[in-house]
């Protein structure tokens, strides 16, 4: 599925509600390279002429829908909707790892850092975090929910090497954020890192 024609030439087609229903729930997700990409996102304005693809990561069937936007004198317009399988893009290893890392509790307790880096926020004080670190077995008593099912992706220019991705849950309505670093060691997916 590859549309390359203006919005006006999909509208036949194209329905939003369906589109981007996976937006409708409590949070969105957004994959990094590392973490100074994603504090470099939220520091840089966008630039005129930008574009950004909204991707819909289906986990369980292992594809991915890409919605291409471009910025052209302040207006944003759906430009691309492609479709392929993880195979096809270049987080397929790490999705691959992904998709069965939150679908399969065996293999996420197999797939956590021992010890795990934890950054929380204090309850006792909003401004506040504590650092430390869990053991890995803590993990499935202490595990808040991963991202899973369908997730999306908000590309903005992204590098991705291969050997860590950052994972960040922002909260749609409530400015609630999670960040889960994974990290590639030994040909192995492992999660290393939490921040709430």
């Amino acid at each position: 599925l590859e549309h390359s024609e203006r919005p006006a030439e999909m509208l036949e087609e194209f329905d939003p509600e369906f589109e981007f229903g996976f937006l409708s729930g409590e949070y969105f997700t957004t994959l990094y390279g590392n973490a100074r990409q994603m504090l470099a996102e939220d520091d840089e304005e966008m630039e005129e002429d930008s574009i950004v693809s909204l991707q819909r990561i289906n986990l369980s069937d292992g594809t991915i829908r890409n919605f291409e936007f471009l910025r052209e004198e302040g207006r944003w317009q759906l430009e691309t909707i492609r479709e392929r399988t993880f195979d096809e893009d270049d987080l397929s290893d790490f999705l691959s790892f992904y998709a069965r890392f939150c679908a399969d509790s065996i293999f996420q307790s197999q797939s956590i850092a021992n010890p795990l880096h934890i950054v929380l926020q204090d309850p006792d004080d909003e401004e506040q975090s504590i650092d430390g670190i869990i053991d890995a077995d803590q993990w499935q008593t202490f595990s808040p929910e991963v991202p899973s099912g369908i997730i999306s992706n908000i590309r903005k220019g992204q590098h991705y090497g291969g050997q860590r991705i950052v994972l960040r849950k922002s909260g749609l309505s409530n400015g609630l954020q999670e960040v889960f670093t994974f990290t590639k060691e030994r040909g192995n997916w492992r999660l290393t890192r939490y921040e709430n």
